[in-house]
């Protein structure tokens, strides 16, 4: 009789918090795909947990949950390094959604193209500063309107931010939600305070950005005292909701 043939895969929830198992599989027998309703302890609740990869690292002993890596600084930053961009992060994800704060980008697009054929249709260059001025608001906040791409969110790696990087847990001494008023709004805002400098708290630098993005608006603030601050007003998901994700994801993976 031939000998099983015995395999590691890697199973991810279905909740996108990043968390996964690691279980065996008889590659002979079992040709479907595995499929595993399990805990997920970042969702707080049983998910489905599907075939992500094969799995070629140290002996793990029937079904194991596993955090992240315990790897050095320089090996995690060249693992993820390698795995991750800005466009393929995993995890829990958030995006510009709400059409209170993209509407404007494109009425001022609109009044752009008005003033510059106003300019060549009079002749009157008193119309190209309202083109530019307007043209210059439109350009700064076309982000917003990308609706489809991760701006904020986490994995098993840490927090990640668009045009920034991605945030190691460890590196991670507060996270708070901070309430600032506002003309006669109220804004909440992000506070990530790092216990480490930036440039070891990074796994992952997305600061360096192609040259037509260069002056794009930016999701991301950081303050003198080694803090990153990030206004959750345009998200598509309440401020509450990410910050309690956050919380519970970061408690749970530096443990």
């Amino acid at each position: 009789m031939a000998k099983a043939v015995t395999i590691k895969v890697k199973l991810v929830s279905s909740a996108d918090t990043g968390f996964y198992y690691v279980a065996k599989k008889n590659s002979r027998t079992m040709t479907d795909k595995l499929v595993k309703k399990k805990y997920d302890p970042v969702a707080r609740k049983h998910v489905e947990f599907r075939f992500a990869a094969v799995y070629f690292v140290a002996e793990c002993s029937g079904l194991c949950p596993t955090g992240p890596t315990r790897a050095s600084g320089s090996q995690e930053r060249s693992l993820v390094s390698a795995a991750l961009d800005e466009g393929n992060v995993g995890g829990y994800s958030v995006a510009y959604g709400r059409d209170d704060t993209y509407f404007p980008v494109y009425i001022t697009a609109a009044l752009a193209l008005i003033f510059l054929t106003a300019a060549w249709i009079t002749g009157e260059l008193y119309w190209l500063p309202l083109a530019v001025a307007a043209a210059a608001f439109t350009y700064y906040n076309i982000p917003l309107l990308e609706t489809g791409r991760p701006t904020i969110g986490a994995n098993q790696y840490g927090i990640f931010i668009q045009a920034f990087g991605l945030i190691r847990w460890r590196a991670i001494d507060r996270i708070d939600l901070v309430e600032i008023a506002e003309r006669a709004m109220t804004v909440h805002e992000l506070q990530i305070s790092l216990g480490a400098p930036l440039g070891s708290a990074l796994v992952v630098d997305w600061r360096k950005q192609p040259t037509y993005r260069l002056l794009m608006r930016l999701p991301w603030r950081m303050s003198h005292n080694n803090m990153v601050r990030v206004n959750l007003e345009p998200f598509d998901q309440p401020p509450h909701a990410i910050h309690r994700t956050f919380l519970r994801m970061w408690r749970y993976y530096r443990s």
